[in-house]
C-alpha cells in the first residue's frame, strides 16, 4: 500500500471509520496482516486511536483517550442506533428472510429492493410494520418499493450498505452489521442513555 492510501486510511480510523471487504477489500485485506496492522496501530498511537477487529469481518477505529466531546459522541451514536437504526434493521431482516437462505442480515447479503417490496406486497403484516417503520424516514405514504428504497439508502448513509447495482437497486450489507448487533445486544442489556456515561463502555464492548 502506498503512501497516499496509508495517508487515507490512517485519517479514516482517526475519524471511527469502519474498513471491511464490501467497501474497501484492498486496505481489508492490508490489515489482515499483522506486520501491516501493526505498522497501522503505530502511526494512529500518537492521536490516541487503536483499530480494533470485530469478529474478523470489519476493522474500526476507536478512540482509548476519549475527550468529553468523544463521550458525548458516543452517546449520540448508541441513541440513534436504539431509535432509529434498530427499527430499520429489524424491518429489513423480516422481509430478508423470506428469501431462499432465511438468515437474516449478515455480512456480503445482497438485499434487492424490488424483491422485498413483492415480499411487502403479498403479505399483509408486512406491509403494515413497513408502513409503520417508514414514520422514521417520512415516507409513510409512499408505496412499498418506495418505502423499502428509503430505509435503503439511510441504512446506506450510516454505512451499513453498500450499492452494487444502481439501476437494479440492489445493495450489499457491509461488515459494520457486526458492530451494530453487538451494540444492540448491549444496549438491550445495559445501555441507559444518561450523559455519565463515557467511552469506556464502547470500548468494553469492542
Amino acid at each position: 500500500m502506498n503512501e497516499s492510501n496509508l495517508v487515507a486510511l490512517t485519517r479514516q480510523f482517526s475519524a471511527n471509520k469502519f474498513i471491511c471487504p464490501i467497501t474497501n477489500e484492498e486496505a481489508y485485506e492490508w490489515l489482515k496482516d499483522d506486520n501491516n496492522l501493526a505498522q497501522m496501530q503505530q502511526r494512529l498511537a500518537p492521536v490516541g486511536v487503536q483499530v480494533v477487529n470485530i469478529n474478523d469481518e470489519v476493522f474500526v477505529g476507536v478512540n482509548i483517550r476519549p475527550t468529553d466531546d468523544d463521550k458525548k459522541k458516543v452517546i449520540k451514536e448508541f441513541d440513534n442506533i436504539k431509535n432509529n437504526l434498530q427499527p430499520l434493521i429489524e424491518i429489513l431482516t423480516t422481509l430478508a428472510t423470506a428469501d431462499e437462505d432465511g438468515d437474516g442480515l449478515y455480512m456480503g447479503k445482497r438485499l434487492h429492493c424490488a424483491e422485498m417490496a413483492v415480499t411487502a406486497n403479498k403479505n399483509a403484516e408486512f406491509a403494515s410494520r413497513l408502513k409503520k417503520i417508514a414514520e422514521y424516514i417520512n415516507s409513510q405514504n409512499k408505496p412499498n418499493d418506495e418505502k423499502i428504497e428509503s430505509i435503503l439508502q439511510k441504512l446506506r448513509k450510516e454505512g451499513l450498505l453498500h450499492l452494487v447495482n444502481q439501476s437494479k437497486k440492489i445493495y450489499q450489507v457491509t461488515g459494520k452489521i457486526s458492530y451494530i448487533h453487538r451494540v444492540i445486544a448491549f444496549i438491550s442489556d445495559y445501555y441507559v442513555p444518561r450523559e455519565q456515561q463515557d467511552t469506556e463502555e464502547q470500548q468494553e464492548l469492542l
